[in-house]
């Protein structure tokens, strides 16, 4: 299984009750007289002995050691020596990498002694900290257009890489990953694999940083194509700031952009952010910063919403001394608004930032450019805060009425927090064309 996230699990009925109640609930009847009768209470007396035939016997229930596959270090070399020839590296690592809890404290410091530019994806975000030479987060497709040489760790060519042809079709492209069926995905059509690795993505990196790859990879070597990158990424930064100055369509909303900017300025550093949203939720993971490593859950690569409750549930249970914040949409948040009540009951005070624009955006943009028509996709400004309120929760709504007190509102949300107090803060918000050119799959 290849799966680094949570997982339902569906227990069959014989694994959970014993042997009289599924007995009962299978139906089998006593003293049949008809010949059908006896035919079917014979299959599925049958049926229910083969079941617990085993049931008495003693199993090792201890957890399974998982198995990974070691690095080879002709594998290592061979990377080590196509670095060597390379002018424009890039590493693109993906929520693979944190699968081996093991090595996660070592894998920031592999990482910068490897010393190539990084873009982290899925969980793998928090790995390197914000202030660090080698991470980037904006203009990855330009990025990875100019590399001569690609580094995908823990990550696939699937379509959030246009299915390999987002990657320069004349760079060396070597693919490290645990599956592999995930190694060689689409390569041959729209992309060119140089050599794969089937090995745990951070057994990887941490092997190839002690093998001395930083002797032949001075820095000066990188300072042009660092520079390339920084200054595309120190652009899209400024797109965004004038985004945050643009007004409203309607004053009664708040700018979406300006109002992320004030989320993550206010959140604490030491926060868990849970995702769990479209088009809202896309906007943030360009601006919203990763407080550490394994402090991003988002829903995915599919999109997976109804998860933010679930998540932020587990992860207040994990470390219930650590702040929990949960980016919603207003779509999403209707899938598990009720889990308030669980919040409540179990005393699991978390934060909770609702970007309300009255629609499914994601879908909305896709639908109406192609179709002409919104059907389906209009929502309602719902009042999710009075919900929340419900559940014995601070319900704030903020829109472009108290727009000027919303940094005040933001920095009490921490202190509240710290007092034991979850607050959902539900924010109306203008549609916006940040991310226009995504579409929904």
């Amino acid at each position: 299984m290849c799966s680094y996230r949570p997982v339902f699990v569906e227990l069959p009925v014989e694994v959970l009750y014993p042997f009289d109640i599924v007995k009962n609930q299978m139906g089998i009847k006593e003293n049949c007289k008809r010949f059908w009768d006896r035919i079917i209470n014979f299959y599925l007396r049958w049926a229910l002995c083969r079941l617990f035939q085993d049931a008495e016997l003693e199993f090792d229930c201890s957890p399974l050691t998982p198995h990974l596959t070691e690095t080879r270090i002709a594998d290592v070399e061979l990377v080590k020596q196509m670095l060597a020839r390379s002018s424009r590296p890039l590493m693109l690592l993906g929520s693979q990498l944190m699968a081996n809890f093991e090595n996660i404290h070592q894998l920031k410091g592999a990482i910068e002694l490897i010393g190539i530019p990084c873009y982290c994806s899925g969980m793998s975000r928090g790995v390197l900290s914000d202030d660090s030479e080698l991470l980037f987060r904006h203009k990855r497709r330009e990025a990875l257009k100019q590399a001569d040489f690609i580094l995908l760790v823990g990550a696939v060519c699937d379509f959030r890489l246009n299915y390999g042809k987002s990657l320069n079709p004349m760079a060396d492209v070597v693919v490290v990953n645990r599956g592999k069926n995930q190694i060689k995905m689409n390569a041959g059509w729209f992309w060119k694999l140089s050599h794969g690795i089937c090995a745990d993505p951070s057994d990887f990196l941490i092997k190839l940083s002690l093998a001395n790859v930083n002797d032949s990879l001075k820095e000066s070597r990188f300072s042009g194509w660092m520079k390339i990158l920084r200054d595309q990424e120190n652009l899209q930064e400024l797109e965004i700031i004038k985004l945050t100055e643009q007004n409203s369509i309607d004053q009664n909303l708040l700018n979406s952009i300006l109002l992320l900017k004030k989320v993550d300025s206010a959140a604490p550093d030491d926060a868990i952010f849970v995702f769990d949203g479209g088009d809202f939720v896309g906007s943030a993971s360009y601006i919203i910063r990763p407080r550490g490593c394994l402090k991003w859950l988002d829903p995915g690569p599919f999109g997976t919403l109804g998860i933010g409750a679930g998540f932020a549930i587990a992860a207040k249970l994990c470390h219930p001394n650590l702040p929990v914040w949960i980016i919603y949409g207003d779509g999403a948040v209707g899938y598990s608004l009720l889990e308030f009540d669980t919040f409540a009951r179990h005393k699991l005070p978390v934060v909770a930032v609702v970007g309300n624009d009255a629609r499914w955006s994601q879908i909305h943009r896709t639908q109406t450019s192609i179709f002409g028509t919104a059907v389906g996709c209009v929502l309602e400004y719902s009042s999710y805060e009075k919900v929340a309120a419900a559940f014995h929760f601070k319900g704030i709504k903020i829109d472009g009425t108290n727009e000027k007190t919303v940094e005040g509102i933001l920095n009490e949300v921490p202190q509240l927090n710290a007092h034991g107090i979850g607050v959902l803060l539900n924010c109306y918000i203008s549609p916006s064309d940040f991310r226009d050119g995504s579409i929904s799959l």
